[in-house]
């Protein structure tokens, strides 16, 4: 196993997830990419990742899967914000699903949509645990069941579901515009198309199933449009680094 890199997201750079307890400003602290520590309310650097509107237009689906790339000029609020891991081994009650994006990304408004190999929507749960609910000085944000460690918002076993081999995770926000992708993440033998609005299952290729381990993005957050290639899979790590296996 090798560290592949610590980095957090492309708004900022490496060892910058680690687990705070509490979130408390006071004492908690973080890794900065100088090597220096910070308090834990400092926030990271801005997103130097700029998509114009001619890339965006450019960018166009894959055919073979009818994929749509999420429109980051639809949504400004949560623009830097995508799925980092998905843990759906053990017992349902621990798997989760972690995003990550810029402190202070409101998340009231963020939903899962959680799809079986066949495209049905098995749960759409909300990623915080109230409406005013924004991201940590982390960068990190742990949706999943109740008996998973380092979980931000904790679901009933009867309210949450994650297939094991096959299936889709969809980041949408939810608003009076409509339901919007903010990022998808398909696995295994991921569904052509969801069964319901919005159908987009994946973003190119499905990633592989993760066994016992978890996908990861890699570091430091590669969003190429492409799971087969952005993702990796390495030890759970929720609201932490993630690590690829080699």
């Amino acid at each position: 196993m090798v560290v592949v890199s610590s980095c957090l997201a492309p708004f900022a750079c490496s060892a910058e997830r680690v687990i705070v307890p509490e979130d408390d400003p006071d004492t908690a602290t973080r890794t900065l990419r100088d090597g220096s520590v910070a308090p834990d309310g400092a926030k990271p650097e801005a997103d130097a990742r700029v998509v114009s509107d001619a890339a965006l237009d450019a960018a166009a689906p894959d055919a073979s899967d009818g994929a749509t790339l999420r429109d980051a000029r639809a949504d400004a609020a949560v623009v830097g914000v995508t799925i980092s891991e998905v843990f759906a081994a053990d017992i349902l009650s621990r798997r989760f699903v972690e995003i990550a994006g810029p402190a202070s990304t409101p998340l009231g408004e963020l939903k899962l949509r959680i799809a079986d190999g066949a495209g049905v929507v098995l749960k759409t749960v909300d990623v915080a645990n109230t409406p005013s609910d924004v991201m940590p000085a982390r960068g990190t944000w742990v949706t999943g069941g109740l008996a998973g460690t380092s979980v931000d918002h904790g679901l009933l076993v009867s309210a949450w579901d994650l297939p094991s081999d096959n299936g889709t995770v969809q980041l949408v926000r939810v608003n009076g515009a409509g339901t919007t992708v903010i990022d998808v993440v398909g696995y295994g033998a991921a569904a052509a198309l969801l069964t319901s609005t919005p159908t987009t299952s994946r973003e190119g290729s499905a990633a592989i199933t993760p066994g016992t381990k978890s996908l990861l993005r890699k570091p430091p957050q590669v969003d190429t449009g492409s799971n087969a290639a952005d993702f990796c899979v390495g030890p759970s790590s929720p609201n932490a680094a993630n690590v690829c296996d080699l």
